[in-house]
């Protein structure tokens, strides 16, 4: 029984780290067109103020206004349904609790929710005001997205782990040693892998 329910943790857990990653695609159909204008503010309280009325107003252009046009390809997946879904999800955790928090190099950053979840752009101060810095939120969101990639990888490792360690406890083979499978899916008819059809 324990060897039929670790495959099937082998087998999600191959899915998931095998599956295209979910990376949020340019938002070229999704975001009107827009003229380079971002908005600068007296305080990032202001910025990220500004920010939730943009989400709250499900207001693209003034999401594009408040983060910068250049932060299009990475605030909206070009699904509208999905958009919607993650920004009710930050409006929650906003309303939940938000704040500003200083960082050492000057920048400031929006934090949202119990878990003090950070905005991917952080603030900067120019001399017009805090505006948010697109271009870092980029790299902020494929940074989180290569760590999430990471994560899922460690969790497939360690469902392979515990696969082989029922595998040898189980001597298939009958040959009175405790193997380890030498593939993931066995040979038709044979239990000399992690998988077989049953």
């Amino acid at each position: 029984m324990k060897l039929k329910h670790t495959l099937k943790t082998l087998a999600a857990a191959l899915l998931i780290a095998t599956a295209p990653p979910t990376f949020a695609a340019p938002a070229s159909q999704s975001a009107p067109a827009q003229k380079k204008v971002i908005s600068a503010f007296a305080t990032p309280d202001d910025a990220a103020m500004a920010l939730a009325a943009a989400v709250r107003a499900q207001d693209a252009k003034a999401l594009l206004a408040v983060v910068g046009p250049d932060s299009g390809s990475w605030l909206f997946s070009g699904d509208s349904v999905a958009d919607r879904a993650d920004w009710q999800k930050f409006l929650a955790a906003y309303d939940e609790k938000h704040g500003i928090s200083k960082q050492a190099d000057g920048h400031a950053e929006l934090v949202v929710g119990d878990d003090d979840w950070s905005f991917p752009a952080p603030l900067v101060h120019r001399e017009d005001g805090w505006v948010f810095d697109a271009a870092a939120g980029r790299e902020e969101i494929i940074s989180r997205r290569i760590g999430r990639n990471e994560l899922d990888t460690i969790q497939t490792l360690l469902a392979i782990v515990d696969a082989q360690r029922d595998y040898a406890a189980d001597d298939l083979d009958g040959n009175g040693f405790n193997d380890y499978a030498r593939r993931f899916v066995s040979t038709k008819g044979k239990r000399d892998g992690l998988f077989w059809p049953v």
